[in-house]
Formats: C-alpha cells, sequence, structure tokens
C-alpha cells in the first residue's frame, strides 16, 4: 500500500516527464532554439535521476539540447544562483558531479505541485 508522501513523490515525478516530453516534442516540431529551455531541462533531469545517483557535469550538459559550451554556462549559472551543487567526484579525480540544491528540490517540488492541480 502506497503512504500518502509517496503518492505525492509519484505524482510529481509523473508531472516532471510529461514536462521533459513536451519540450522534446515542442523542440523536435518547431526547433530547439525557438523553444530550448536548457537550464529547466537540467533540473527537471537531476529531478528524475534515482536519489543518491551521481550525475557527471558532462552527462547533465547532455541532458539540454544546446552546445556543450552553452550547457556549461547554464549549469554555471544554476550554481550561481544555489539551485546546483558541484562537487568532485570521490572516485575519478576527473569528474565533477553535479547535484540539485535543497533550494532546486524544492522549488521543483512547488511547482509540480502546482501543475499536479492542473490535472484532472
Amino acid at each position: 500500500m502506497h503512504t500518502d508522501a509517496e503518492e505525492v513523490v509519484a505524482g510529481r515525478r509523473l508531472v516532471a516527464r510529461f514536462a521533459v516530453q513536451v519540450s522534446r516534442v515542442l523542440a523536435d516540431k518547431a526547433g530547439p532554439e525557438l523553444v530550448s529551455t536548457p537550464g529547466l531541462d537540467m533540473l527537471l533531469d537531476l529531478y528524475l535521476a534515482e536519489p543518491g545517483a551521481p550525475v557527471c557535469l558532462t552527462g547533465l550538459s547532455g541532458a539540454a539540447i544546446t552546445p556543450s559550451r552553452t550547457s556549461l554556462s547554464v549549469i554555471a549559472r544554476l550554481v550561481d544562483h544555489g539551485l546546483l551543487i558541484r562537487a568532485p567526484d570521490p572516485n575519478d579525480g576527473r569528474r565533477v558531479l553535479v547535484h540539485l540544491s535543497d533550494k532546486a528540490r524544492s522549488t521543483l517540488d512547488e511547482c509540480l505541485d502546482a501543475l499536479l492541480t492542473l490535472m484532472p
């Protein structure tokens, strides 16, 4: 049996996956240069990642349909605004891991909760 908290999390994840799909379809139909939201794409990608699973900087860059230089610039801005946390990979000194901050997670939770209220 699911608890209310599990149902809330499941609903948020459903809406987040739907938002990712909407973004991809729009980019495919209209062109990514017109509808691309790399910051949102990256935040949702991290939100949907398995909790505690490391996401490397280059992997996160691939979540957005933008050149890697643009993705790295967006990641830097998200870090500057306290939405992402970068940390060295303890197992591989060449990699940088990226995590959602508590601020980003609570902001996304609030946004997804608001979107959930719009669903039938």
